[in-house]
């Protein structure tokens, strides 16, 4: 399934969500959510964003398949092994990027970085999904979260900013969503699933590169050899799971068109969005003002400004707020949660920290914190 990210928004009053001022429940997971999500602590998580080129169950292997993406691991490992507060991975990375501005082969090495990215998150979420038969926290969570939408003829959204396909899995058996069918993302009526920094089922179109017959080359090696386009902004996503190249329209040669990952590079200036504009077009235009009156936040630290601009209108003053977080200083980073929001927590709102982590969190009576009575 193709969507344009530069697709106007067209929607017309049968097309527009609103569950009734306050009644929705607004769902945010970060990636504190998926390190947390498997049922027992089985198979290997995707790791959290400073850990992402750290030595893993599958990190060898997996720089082993994208030796140009070497270059910038290595660059940032040791950067983050002087243990600078003051450095994070995203900084780090931010740094190197701007190397690109004289050395030309750095667009190559963050091309070849994109897929060890998507490469890593997919090996670790399906160690997580074969350990215990895709059952995952995210089941339980999904699940919960739907139904209560249904008994109440509300709505949830649910919002993550994983590039991993844990939680769509989770919803596609728990309310039929298709993770690789586009429109399934928006269409609700009782929930919708956005992803603003992409996905590692997501992949765009290479903008320089020209059709070539399948089998002559690697769709992958020669993304690479074409390095990271100036912008990602304008170009087609294709919803194709792990397919790394597309036959063009009409095209019976066999000639294909190469692909690569539609995630946003972990780097702290991204002020840009992934998903396609259907996506961000439900949170401009078709979602009504003040839907959601409840809102859990797991493992996601709340500092996507650009993020929090679109959804400041969505929340009323009164919501009732769960933040829920794990880890040695779990409540500070609650803390810092409820301060990156802002304005969008009222002086009414109802701020409700649970500093134990997300396994913990669903083995409670979680349903009782989030939806009260």
């Amino acid at each position: 399934m193709v969507m344009s990210a530069t697709t106007p928004p067209i929607v017309d009053e049968s097309e527009r969500i609103d569950p009734g001022h306050g009644r929705g429940l607004l769902v945010i997971l970060g990636a504190g959510a998926s390190v947390d999500s498997s049922c027992g602590g089985g198979g290997e998580p995707p790791p959290l964003t400073k850990d992402l080129v750290s030595a893993g169950a599958f990190q060898p292997e997996v720089m082993g398949d994208n030796p140009h993406a070497v270059p910038v691991i290595d660059a940032l490992v040791r950067r983050l092994d002087q243990r600078d507060p003051a450095t994070s991975l995203e900084i780090a990375l931010r740094d190197y990027q701007a190397l690109g501005t004289s050395n030309e082969h750095v667009k190559h090495h963050l091309m070849a970085f994109r897929f060890y990215l998507r490469e890593l998150l997919l090996k670790c979420s399906d160690s997580i999904l074969r350990g215990y038969g895709q059952r995952t926290n995210y089941t339980a969570l999904a699940n919960g979260c739907y139904q209560w939408a249904v008994d109440n003829r509300s709505m949830v959204g649910f919002v993550s900013f994983n590039y991993d396909p844990l939680f769509e899995t989770a919803c596609a058996t728990a309310f039929g969503f298709n993770p690789l069918h586009a429109p399934d993302y928006v269409r609700g009526p009782n929930a919708f699933v956005l992803k603003p920094h992409g996905s590692a089922d997501w992949t765009y179109r290479h903008p320089d590169a020209e059709e070539y017959h399948k089998g002559r080359r690697n769709p992958k090696e020669y993304c690479v050899e074409l390095g990271e386009p100036e912008t990602t902004e304008g170009l087609i996503l294709d919803f194709l799971g792990p397919a790394l190249e597309v036959s063009p329209l009409g095209s019976t040669s066999g000639s294909v068109v190469p692909l690569f990952p539609a995630i946003a590079l972990p780097v702290d200036n991204k002020n840009t969005f992934i998903w396609p504009s259907e996506q961000r077009d439900l949170l401009e235009h078709r979602l009504a003002r003040g839907s959601f009156g409840r809102v859990l936040i797991v493992g996601w630290r709340g500092v996507e400004a650009h993020f929090l601009e679109l959804l400041i209108q969505h929340i009323t003053p009164q919501a009732r707020i769960v933040v829920v977080s794990g880890g040695a200083n779990a409540r500070a980073e609650a803390d810092d949660v409820f301060a990156n929001l802002g304005s969008l927590v009222g002086p009414s709102a109802g701020r409700i920290p649970q500093p134990v982590g997300f396994d913990a969190f669903m083995r409670s009576d979680w349903r009782q914190t989030v939806f009260g009575s």
